[in-house]
């Protein structure tokens, strides 16, 4: 029994920074940064496509994580996936680069200009991405006379389709967003098999299950 015990204690050392080591390459945020008084400076960085390859033109959006911010900037990648920002001073805060969106999942990174004993970093940060594959959820909905559908909630909640050793640690998606009219372009989603629910003007929700495959889902909804 006391062999048994031991032998199960040590698989479980063995596995545990497996499970840590693929948790940290299925997130998409990676670490935090120091929060604080942020000296601004130069961010820059390139996008790259899942081969490896650059994506030309395509939005990076840099955002100020605190009480008294939001989205600062957006820049557009050159030909090479290459973007800049002139990142702005910014008081209890740290900033957030995100990319993605379309038919590339989006990812986040949380980056900023300061040690953890508060000293500034140099006035360069850079930050790569390289974007993976993801779903795009389409739901045309149409009331009873075909119209589109104006004004929706749309909330999407399940479980990430994983390969390889990610498949031994799962995770949960849960975003919700708003749309002004049908048709509309749930992106940059990761594959996923979930429940959507949509609550429409006056208070009605409708919910279904999908599965969402890398690629295009189109739904139908006549109400």
């Amino acid at each position: 029994m006391q062999r048994a015990f031991i032998t199960l204690l040590a698989c479980m050392m063995l596995t545990l920074p497996l499970m840590v080591a693929i948790r940290l390459q299925a997130s998409d945020h990676g670490p935090p940064a120091v929060r604080g008084d942020q000296p601004g400076g130069m961010i820059r960085g390139s996008v790259l496509g899942q081969e490896g390859q650059p994506v030309p033109g395509h939005s990076v959006e840099l955002w100020a994580l605190g009480p008294a911010y939001g989205k600062l900037a957006e820049a557009q990648t050159d030909a090479l996936g290459a973007f800049v920002f002139d990142a702005p001073p910014v008081q209890d805060a740290s900033y957030r680069l995100r990319a993605g969106g379309g038919v590339w999942r989006w990812q986040s990174r949380e980056i900023g200009f300061l040690k953890h004993g508060g000293e500034p970093t140099d006035q360069v940060v850079e930050q790569d991405f390289e974007l993976q594959l993801g779903a795009v959820l389409l739901l045309e909905m149409s009331n009873s006379a075909g119209h589109p559908v104006s004004g929706a909630v749309i909330h999407i909640k399940g479980e990430c389709i994983e390969t390889g050793f990610l498949r031994l640690a799962p995770r949960t998606f849960e975003e919700t967003r708003t749309f002004a009219t049908s048709p509309i372009a749930f992106d940059g989603l990761p594959p996923l098999e979930g429940r959507v629910s949509a609550t429409l003007n006056g208070g009605r929700v409708i919910s279904f299950d999908v599965e969402l495959p890398v690629g295009q889902t189109t739904k139908h909804i006549q109400l």
